[in-house]
Protein backbone atom coordinates (compact mmCIF):
# COMPACT_ATOMS: atom_id res chain seq x y z
CA UNK A 1 0.00 0.00 0.00
CA UNK A 2 1.16 3.32 -0.96
CA UNK A 3 2.16 5.91 1.97
CA UNK A 4 -0.49 9.15 2.19
CA UNK A 5 1.94 12.37 1.15
CA UNK A 6 3.22 14.62 3.69
CA UNK A 7 0.30 17.40 2.38
CA UNK A 8 -2.42 14.55 2.87
CA UNK A 9 -0.87 13.38 6.49
CA UNK A 10 -0.98 17.02 8.05
CA UNK A 11 -4.41 17.50 6.22
CA UNK A 12 -5.80 14.25 7.99
CA UNK A 13 -3.91 15.97 11.28
CA UNK A 14 -5.39 19.34 11.10
CA UNK A 15 -8.89 17.86 10.15
CA UNK A 16 -8.48 15.27 13.36
CA UNK A 17 -7.67 18.12 15.33
CA UNK A 18 -10.66 20.24 14.53
CA UNK A 19 -12.99 17.28 14.43
CA UNK A 20 -11.70 16.56 18.19
CA UNK A 21 -11.60 20.22 19.20
CA UNK A 22 -15.26 20.62 17.82
CA UNK A 23 -16.31 17.57 19.37
CA UNK A 24 -14.30 18.78 23.21
CA UNK A 25 -16.30 21.86 22.69
CA UNK A 26 -19.77 20.18 21.89
CA UNK A 27 -19.35 17.87 24.54
CA UNK A 28 -18.53 21.05 27.01
CA UNK A 29 -21.78 22.96 25.65
CA UNK A 30 -24.13 19.85 25.79
CA UNK A 31 -23.51 19.55 29.45
CA UNK A 32 -23.58 23.27 30.33
CA UNK A 33 -26.76 23.29 28.76
CA UNK A 34 -28.32 19.51 30.07
CA UNK A 35 -27.04 21.57 33.71
CA UNK A 36 -28.69 24.68 32.74
CA UNK A 37 -31.94 23.05 31.81
CA UNK A 38 -32.07 20.86 34.36
CA UNK A 39 -31.11 23.49 37.16
CA UNK A 40 -33.77 25.42 36.11
CA UNK A 41 -36.55 23.07 36.45
CA UNK A 42 -35.45 21.53 39.41
CA UNK A 43 -35.01 24.98 40.94
CA UNK A 44 -39.09 25.31 39.75
CA UNK A 45 -39.58 21.84 41.52
CA UNK A 46 -38.03 22.88 44.70
CA UNK A 47 -40.34 25.62 45.40
CA UNK A 48 -43.33 23.87 44.53
CA UNK A 49 -41.97 20.99 47.22
CA UNK A 50 -41.65 23.09 49.97
CA UNK A 51 -44.55 25.15 49.00
CA UNK A 52 -46.72 22.03 49.28
CA UNK A 53 -45.10 21.14 52.53
CA UNK A 54 -45.89 24.31 54.00
CA UNK A 55 -49.62 24.07 52.43
CA UNK A 56 -49.88 20.48 54.09
CA UNK A 57 -48.79 21.81 57.75
CA UNK A 58 -51.59 24.40 57.87
CA UNK A 59 -54.89 23.31 59.18
CA UNK A 60 -58.28 23.01 56.96
CA UNK A 61 -60.15 20.26 55.82
CA UNK A 62 -58.92 18.02 52.85
CA UNK A 63 -60.61 19.76 50.45
CA UNK A 64 -58.98 23.13 50.86
CA UNK A 65 -55.30 21.70 51.23
CA UNK A 66 -55.82 19.76 47.79
CA UNK A 67 -56.82 23.01 46.57
CA UNK A 68 -53.99 24.94 47.80
CA UNK A 69 -51.68 22.27 46.32
CA UNK A 70 -53.15 22.26 42.80
CA UNK A 71 -52.71 25.86 43.07
CA UNK A 72 -49.45 25.55 43.45
CA UNK A 73 -47.76 22.99 41.29
CA UNK A 74 -50.85 24.46 38.49
CA UNK A 75 -52.32 20.90 37.81
CA UNK A 76 -54.80 21.59 34.68
CA UNK A 77 -56.38 19.07 32.22
CA UNK A 78 -53.73 19.44 29.54
CA UNK A 79 -51.58 15.96 28.81
CA UNK A 80 -48.34 17.21 30.35
CA UNK A 81 -49.99 18.88 33.60
CA UNK A 82 -47.81 18.33 36.81
CA UNK A 83 -48.10 15.57 39.28
CA UNK A 84 -48.03 15.19 43.09
CA UNK A 85 -48.13 12.37 45.00
CA UNK A 86 -48.14 13.27 49.00
CA UNK A 87 -48.06 9.93 51.34
CA UNK A 88 -46.84 9.12 54.64
CA UNK A 89 -43.89 6.56 55.99
CA UNK A 90 -45.39 3.47 57.12
CA UNK A 91 -48.87 3.60 55.09
CA UNK A 92 -50.19 1.61 52.55
CA UNK A 93 -52.32 4.59 51.12
CA UNK A 94 -51.36 8.29 49.71
CA UNK A 95 -52.71 11.19 51.37
CA UNK A 96 -52.80 12.86 47.72
CA UNK A 97 -52.52 12.45 44.56
CA UNK A 98 -53.05 15.10 42.22
CA UNK A 99 -54.14 14.76 39.30
CA UNK A 100 -55.04 10.77 39.83
CA UNK A 101 -54.76 10.01 36.00
CA UNK A 102 -51.75 10.99 33.49
CA UNK A 103 -48.39 10.64 32.21
CA UNK A 104 -47.24 12.40 35.25
CA UNK A 105 -48.87 10.54 37.54
CA UNK A 106 -47.46 7.04 35.67
CA UNK A 107 -44.17 8.68 36.65
CA UNK A 108 -44.99 8.64 40.48
CA UNK A 109 -46.72 5.64 40.70
CA UNK A 110 -46.08 3.60 43.72
CA UNK A 111 -44.69 0.57 42.04
CA UNK A 112 -41.83 3.28 40.34
CA UNK A 113 -40.96 4.86 43.83
CA UNK A 114 -40.41 1.47 45.32
CA UNK A 115 -38.33 0.44 43.24
CA UNK A 116 -35.96 3.12 44.35
CA UNK A 117 -33.81 4.23 47.12
CA UNK A 118 -35.73 6.31 49.52
CA UNK A 119 -34.12 10.20 50.08
CA UNK A 120 -31.84 10.57 53.42
CA UNK A 121 -33.21 13.44 55.89
CA UNK A 122 -32.92 16.83 53.79
CA UNK A 123 -31.85 15.06 50.71
CA UNK A 124 -33.76 14.47 47.74
CA UNK A 125 -33.80 12.08 44.86
CA UNK A 126 -34.01 13.37 41.57
CA UNK A 127 -34.94 11.23 38.10
CA UNK A 128 -35.96 11.51 34.54
CA UNK A 129 -39.03 9.27 33.29
CA UNK A 130 -40.44 9.05 29.67
CA UNK A 131 -44.52 8.24 29.93
CA UNK A 132 -46.33 8.39 27.30
CA UNK A 133 -43.78 10.11 24.47
CA UNK A 134 -43.31 12.61 27.03
CA UNK A 135 -40.53 13.43 29.44
CA UNK A 136 -40.96 14.36 32.97
CA UNK A 137 -38.35 15.58 35.25
CA UNK A 138 -39.56 14.44 39.01
CA UNK A 139 -38.10 14.96 42.74
CA UNK A 140 -38.79 12.97 46.30
CA UNK A 141 -38.48 14.30 49.21
CA UNK A 142 -39.00 13.99 53.19
CA UNK A 143 -40.54 16.72 55.37
CA UNK A 144 -41.09 17.01 59.19
CA UNK A 145 -45.28 17.70 59.16
CA UNK A 146 -46.54 18.24 62.07
CA UNK A 147 -44.58 15.44 64.10
CA UNK A 148 -44.57 12.83 61.11
CA UNK A 149 -42.46 12.08 58.38
CA UNK A 150 -44.32 12.92 55.16
CA UNK A 151 -43.03 12.19 51.67
CA UNK A 152 -43.65 14.74 48.70
CA UNK A 153 -42.98 13.43 45.41
CA UNK A 154 -43.09 16.38 41.95
CA UNK A 155 -43.04 15.47 38.19
CA UNK A 156 -43.15 18.23 35.83
CA UNK A 157 -42.58 18.11 32.07
CA UNK A 158 -38.97 18.34 30.59
CA UNK A 159 -40.10 17.49 26.87
CA UNK A 160 -39.20 20.93 26.24
CA UNK A 161 -35.72 20.49 27.73
CA UNK A 162 -35.41 17.02 25.83
CA UNK A 163 -36.71 18.69 22.42
CA UNK A 164 -33.66 21.20 22.85
CA UNK A 165 -30.69 19.16 23.67
CA UNK A 166 -31.66 16.95 20.86
CA UNK A 167 -31.96 19.87 18.61
CA UNK A 168 -28.65 20.87 19.56
CA UNK A 169 -27.13 17.52 19.16
CA UNK A 170 -28.20 17.68 15.45
CA UNK A 171 -26.69 20.80 14.95
CA UNK A 172 -23.47 20.26 16.04
CA UNK A 173 -23.42 17.15 14.01
CA UNK A 174 -24.20 19.25 11.13
CA UNK A 175 -21.88 21.89 11.89
CA UNK A 176 -19.13 19.40 12.19
CA UNK A 177 -20.21 18.17 8.59
CA UNK A 178 -20.16 22.33 7.04
CA UNK A 179 -16.85 23.20 9.01
CA UNK A 180 -14.68 20.43 8.57
CA UNK A 181 -14.32 20.13 4.41
CA UNK A 182 -13.01 23.58 4.55
CA UNK A 183 -10.55 23.07 7.16
CA UNK A 184 -9.28 19.97 5.47
CA UNK A 185 -9.07 22.08 2.20
CA UNK A 186 -7.70 24.92 3.80
CA UNK A 187 -5.19 22.94 5.80
CA UNK A 188 -4.05 21.02 2.24
CA UNK A 189 -3.87 24.59 0.44
CA UNK A 190 -1.26 25.92 3.46
CA UNK A 191 0.80 23.26 3.59
CA UNK A 192 1.36 22.74 -0.04
CA UNK A 193 2.57 26.44 -0.06
CA UNK A 194 4.45 25.88 2.92
CA UNK A 195 6.27 22.83 0.86
CA UNK A 196 6.40 24.69 -2.15
CA UNK A 197 10.77 25.28 -1.02
CA UNK A 198 11.05 21.73 -0.36
CA UNK A 199 9.90 21.21 -3.96
CA UNK A 200 11.67 23.76 -5.80
CA UNK A 201 14.98 22.56 -3.86
CA UNK A 202 14.13 19.10 -5.23
CA UNK A 203 14.10 20.50 -8.80
CA UNK A 204 17.25 22.78 -8.53
CA UNK A 205 18.69 19.46 -7.12
CA UNK A 206 17.35 17.18 -9.99
CA UNK A 207 19.22 19.52 -12.62
CA UNK A 208 22.27 19.00 -10.86
CA UNK A 209 25.07 16.75 -12.83
CA UNK A 210 28.63 16.26 -12.06
CA UNK A 211 29.98 18.66 -13.89
CA UNK A 212 27.83 21.42 -12.37
CA UNK A 213 27.92 20.67 -9.18
CA UNK A 214 30.09 23.37 -8.27
CA UNK A 215 28.00 25.95 -9.81
CA UNK A 216 24.83 24.72 -8.01
CA UNK A 217 23.04 27.61 -6.66
CA UNK A 218 19.93 27.91 -3.88
CA UNK A 219 17.89 31.01 -3.52
CA UNK A 220 16.92 31.36 0.02
CA UNK A 221 13.34 29.75 0.56
CA UNK A 222 10.45 31.93 0.78
CA UNK A 223 8.30 29.49 2.81
CA UNK A 224 8.46 28.71 6.45
CA UNK A 225 11.87 30.24 8.52
CA UNK A 226 11.72 26.76 9.38
CA UNK A 227 12.79 25.50 6.24
CA UNK A 228 16.09 27.41 5.50
CA UNK A 229 18.08 25.56 7.71
CA UNK A 230 17.33 22.56 5.47
CA UNK A 231 17.85 24.08 2.45
CA UNK A 232 21.29 25.65 4.08
CA UNK A 233 22.19 22.33 5.42
CA UNK A 234 21.61 20.78 1.64
CA UNK A 235 23.57 23.93 0.05
CA UNK A 236 26.39 23.08 2.57
CA UNK A 237 26.64 19.75 1.63
CA UNK A 238 26.79 20.35 -2.15
CA UNK A 239 29.34 22.75 -1.50
CA UNK A 240 31.31 20.20 0.27
CA UNK A 241 30.73 17.66 -2.26
CA UNK A 242 31.56 19.85 -4.98
CA UNK A 243 35.06 20.40 -2.85
CA UNK A 244 35.58 16.87 -2.55
CA UNK A 245 35.05 16.30 -6.22
CA UNK A 246 37.88 18.97 -7.67
CA UNK A 247 40.31 17.58 -4.97
CA UNK A 248 39.48 14.03 -6.64
CA UNK A 249 39.65 15.38 -9.86
CA UNK A 250 43.08 17.44 -9.65
CA UNK A 251 44.29 14.31 -7.68
CA UNK A 252 43.55 11.75 -10.11
CA UNK A 253 45.06 14.62 -13.00
CA UNK A 254 48.60 14.84 -10.99
CA UNK A 255 48.36 11.05 -10.44
CA UNK A 256 48.00 10.25 -14.20
CA UNK A 257 50.64 12.94 -14.71
CA UNK A 258 53.21 10.92 -12.65
CA UNK A 259 52.77 8.39 -13.59
CA UNK A 260 52.88 8.87 -16.96
CA UNK A 261 56.67 9.97 -16.72
CA UNK A 262 57.96 7.38 -15.31
CA UNK A 263 56.35 5.29 -17.87
CA UNK A 264 57.26 6.97 -21.00
CA UNK A 265 60.37 7.15 -19.60
CA UNK A 266 60.48 3.50 -19.26
CA UNK A 267 58.70 3.07 -22.94
CA UNK A 268 61.48 5.18 -24.55
CA UNK A 269 64.23 3.35 -22.84
CA UNK A 270 63.24 -0.42 -24.05
CA UNK A 271 62.01 1.75 -27.47
CA UNK A 272 65.98 2.51 -27.78
CA UNK A 273 67.01 -0.76 -26.41
CA UNK A 274 65.29 -2.70 -29.04
CA UNK A 275 66.33 -0.73 -31.49
CA UNK A 276 69.68 -2.65 -32.36
CA UNK A 277 71.36 -5.71 -31.21
CA UNK A 278 73.57 -4.23 -28.17
CA UNK A 279 76.34 -5.46 -25.95
CA UNK A 280 75.37 -7.42 -22.27
CA UNK A 281 76.47 -4.09 -20.18
CA UNK A 282 74.06 -2.20 -22.76
CA UNK A 283 71.59 -4.32 -22.06
CA UNK A 284 72.71 -4.11 -17.71
CA UNK A 285 72.66 -0.22 -18.23
CA UNK A 286 68.90 -0.43 -20.02
CA UNK A 287 67.13 -2.99 -17.25
CA UNK A 288 69.17 -0.37 -14.30
CA UNK A 289 66.97 2.54 -16.51
CA UNK A 290 63.97 0.58 -16.48
CA UNK A 291 64.71 -0.50 -12.66
CA UNK A 292 64.61 3.00 -11.68
CA UNK A 293 61.67 4.25 -13.40
CA UNK A 294 59.68 1.08 -12.11
CA UNK A 295 61.12 1.93 -8.71
CA UNK A 296 59.42 5.58 -8.86
CA UNK A 297 56.20 4.48 -9.83
CA UNK A 298 56.21 1.63 -7.18
CA UNK A 299 57.18 4.53 -4.33
CA UNK A 300 54.41 6.53 -6.01
CA UNK A 301 51.85 3.93 -5.96
CA UNK A 302 52.59 2.97 -2.44
CA UNK A 303 52.37 6.78 -1.76
CA UNK A 304 48.71 7.15 -3.26
CA UNK A 305 47.69 3.81 -1.76
CA UNK A 306 48.62 5.34 1.82
CA UNK A 307 46.67 8.78 1.12
CA UNK A 308 43.30 6.33 0.22
CA UNK A 309 43.99 4.47 3.11
CA UNK A 310 43.95 7.58 4.94
CA UNK A 311 41.01 9.46 3.31
CA UNK A 312 39.16 5.77 4.25
CA UNK A 313 37.38 5.91 7.37
CA UNK A 314 39.87 3.30 8.89
CA UNK A 315 42.53 5.66 9.29
CA UNK A 316 41.64 6.15 12.78
CA UNK A 317 41.53 2.30 13.63
CA UNK A 318 44.23 0.39 15.25
CA UNK A 319 44.96 2.75 17.44
CA UNK A 320 47.39 2.64 20.62
CA UNK A 321 49.45 3.61 23.64
CA UNK A 322 53.43 3.74 22.60
CA UNK A 323 56.33 5.26 23.34
CA UNK A 324 56.94 7.88 20.56
CA UNK A 325 60.68 8.65 21.22
CA UNK A 326 61.15 4.49 20.29
CA UNK A 327 59.20 4.99 17.32
CA UNK A 328 61.90 8.91 15.93
CA UNK A 329 64.71 5.97 16.99
CA UNK A 330 63.49 2.93 15.06
CA UNK A 331 63.11 5.32 11.76
CA UNK A 332 65.65 7.41 11.94
CA UNK A 333 68.01 4.12 12.01
CA UNK A 334 66.67 2.59 8.82
CA UNK A 335 67.54 6.13 7.36
CA UNK A 336 71.68 6.32 8.87
CA UNK A 337 73.12 4.15 5.76
CA UNK A 338 71.08 5.88 3.67
CA UNK A 339 72.34 9.74 5.16
CA UNK A 340 75.77 8.14 5.70
CA UNK A 341 76.32 7.19 2.01
CA UNK A 342 75.58 10.82 0.90
CA UNK A 343 78.17 12.25 3.88
CA UNK A 344 75.21 13.40 6.04
CA UNK A 345 74.56 12.81 9.36
CA UNK A 346 71.41 12.34 11.41
CA UNK A 347 71.17 13.52 15.40
CA UNK A 348 68.52 12.12 17.56
CA UNK A 349 67.84 13.92 20.93
CA UNK A 350 64.37 12.30 22.29
CA UNK A 351 63.31 11.86 25.73
CA UNK A 352 60.66 8.45 26.80
CA UNK A 353 57.21 9.88 25.50
CA UNK A 354 54.23 8.14 25.35
CA UNK A 355 51.19 8.80 22.80
CA UNK A 356 47.76 7.59 21.71
CA UNK A 357 47.87 6.31 18.06
CA UNK A 358 48.84 4.33 15.16
CA UNK A 359 52.73 3.53 15.31
CA UNK A 360 53.19 2.26 11.99
CA UNK A 361 51.70 5.63 10.33
CA UNK A 362 53.56 7.86 12.98
CA UNK A 363 56.91 6.03 11.66
CA UNK A 364 55.78 6.52 8.21
CA UNK A 365 55.03 10.39 9.12
CA UNK A 366 58.73 10.96 10.42
CA UNK A 367 59.91 8.86 7.39
CA UNK A 368 58.78 11.20 4.99
CA UNK A 369 60.36 14.35 6.90
CA UNK A 370 63.76 12.32 7.25
CA UNK A 371 63.63 11.54 3.84
CA UNK A 372 62.68 14.81 2.55
CA UNK A 373 65.74 15.96 4.85
CA UNK A 374 68.14 13.87 3.69
CA UNK A 375 66.97 14.67 -0.32
CA UNK A 376 67.29 18.50 0.01
CA UNK A 377 70.02 19.20 2.62
CA UNK A 378 73.50 20.18 1.19
CA UNK A 379 76.16 17.46 1.33
CA UNK A 380 78.26 16.92 4.93
CA UNK A 381 75.23 18.38 6.79
CA UNK A 382 73.21 17.27 9.43
CA UNK A 383 69.43 16.62 10.38
CA UNK A 384 68.64 16.94 13.92
CA UNK A 385 65.31 15.66 15.28
CA UNK A 386 64.46 16.56 18.93
CA UNK A 387 61.63 16.25 21.05
CA UNK A 388 60.21 18.15 23.83
CA UNK A 389 56.41 18.58 25.95
CA UNK A 390 54.94 21.68 25.30
CA UNK A 391 52.00 23.52 27.47
CA UNK A 392 51.93 19.94 29.92
CA UNK A 393 50.12 17.93 26.77
CA UNK A 394 51.46 18.46 23.45
CA UNK A 395 54.39 16.74 22.51
CA UNK A 396 56.46 18.73 19.50
CA UNK A 397 59.22 16.96 17.72
CA UNK A 398 61.72 18.71 15.41
CA UNK A 399 63.15 17.92 12.13
CA UNK A 400 65.74 20.38 11.33
CA UNK A 401 68.11 20.45 8.02
CA UNK A 402 70.44 22.47 6.71
CA UNK A 403 69.00 23.19 3.59
CA UNK A 404 67.11 26.08 3.79
CA UNK A 405 65.96 26.34 -0.26
CA UNK A 406 62.01 26.65 -0.24
CA UNK A 407 61.02 29.80 -1.09
CA UNK A 408 58.63 32.03 1.17
CA UNK A 409 55.81 31.91 -1.22
CA UNK A 410 55.75 27.87 -1.55
CA UNK A 411 55.79 27.33 2.30
CA UNK A 412 51.97 27.59 2.31
CA UNK A 413 52.15 25.03 -0.43
CA UNK A 414 54.60 22.50 0.77
CA UNK A 415 51.96 20.33 2.28
CA UNK A 416 49.43 20.14 -0.76
CA UNK A 417 49.55 17.38 -2.56
CA UNK A 418 51.63 17.11 -5.97
CA UNK A 419 53.26 20.25 -4.79
CA UNK A 420 56.81 20.85 -5.84
CA UNK A 421 58.71 24.27 -4.88
CA UNK A 422 60.78 24.53 -7.88
CA UNK A 423 64.12 25.56 -6.01
CA UNK A 424 63.57 22.36 -3.63
CA UNK A 425 61.81 19.61 -5.01
CA UNK A 426 62.11 17.62 -8.67
CA UNK A 427 61.46 14.94 -10.51
CA UNK A 428 64.90 14.53 -10.80
CA UNK A 429 65.45 13.97 -6.95
CA UNK A 430 62.96 11.31 -7.04
CA UNK A 431 60.37 12.96 -5.08
CA UNK A 432 56.51 12.33 -6.12
CA UNK A 433 54.87 15.61 -4.45
CA UNK A 434 53.31 13.22 -1.57
CA UNK A 435 55.40 12.77 1.61
CA UNK A 436 54.83 15.80 3.08
CA UNK A 437 50.76 15.85 1.90
CA UNK A 438 50.73 12.19 4.09
CA UNK A 439 52.99 13.22 6.70
CA UNK A 440 50.48 15.76 7.42
CA UNK A 441 47.16 13.82 6.68
CA UNK A 442 48.56 11.55 9.79
CA UNK A 443 49.47 14.53 12.02
CA UNK A 444 45.51 15.53 11.48
CA UNK A 445 44.16 11.98 11.72
CA UNK A 446 46.12 11.59 15.15
CA UNK A 447 44.94 15.37 16.28
CA UNK A 448 47.96 17.23 15.69
CA UNK A 449 49.44 19.38 13.48
CA UNK A 450 53.11 19.75 11.50
CA UNK A 451 54.81 23.39 9.83
CA UNK A 452 57.30 24.07 8.07
CA UNK A 453 60.19 27.37 8.15
CA UNK A 454 62.68 27.41 6.08
CA UNK A 455 65.37 29.97 5.37
CA UNK A 456 69.11 30.24 4.31
CA UNK A 457 69.99 30.91 7.01
CA UNK A 458 68.83 28.71 9.58
CA UNK A 459 67.35 25.53 7.22
CA UNK A 460 64.39 24.02 6.74
CA UNK A 461 62.37 23.08 9.94
CA UNK A 462 59.38 20.92 10.22
CA UNK A 463 57.29 21.17 13.32
CA UNK A 464 55.29 17.71 14.54
CA UNK A 465 52.57 18.55 17.34
CA UNK A 466 50.61 15.20 19.00
CA UNK A 467 48.79 15.28 21.76
CA UNK A 468 50.56 13.20 25.08
CA UNK A 469 48.50 10.09 26.10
Amino acid sequence: MRPLSLKWRVSLVVAAAVAASMLLAGVVAYREMVEWYFRSLDRGIKIMLNDTARALAEEGPDSEIEARVREIVGVSSAPQTPCVRIWMDGTDGDLLVVPAEGPAAAVLEPRRLDSMRPPRAEHSVRFNVQADDFWYRAIWRRYDVRGKKVNIAVAISSTFAHTELAEFRWDMFFSGCVILPPVIALATVLVWLGLRPISRTAKALDRITGSSIEEAQFPPPKGPSELKPFVESVMGVLERLATALREQKRFTANASHELRTPLALARSTIDATLLRERSPSEYRQSLAELKGDVERMTALTEALLMLARLDSAEAGREMELFDLKQTIEDVAHLFERRASETGKRISVNTRPLHVHGNPMQIGCLFSNLIDNAIRHSPPGGTIELTMQPEDGCIAVVTVRDEGGAIPAEALPHVFERFYRADASRSRASGGAGLGLSIAREIALRHGGDITAESSPDKGTTFQVRLPKA
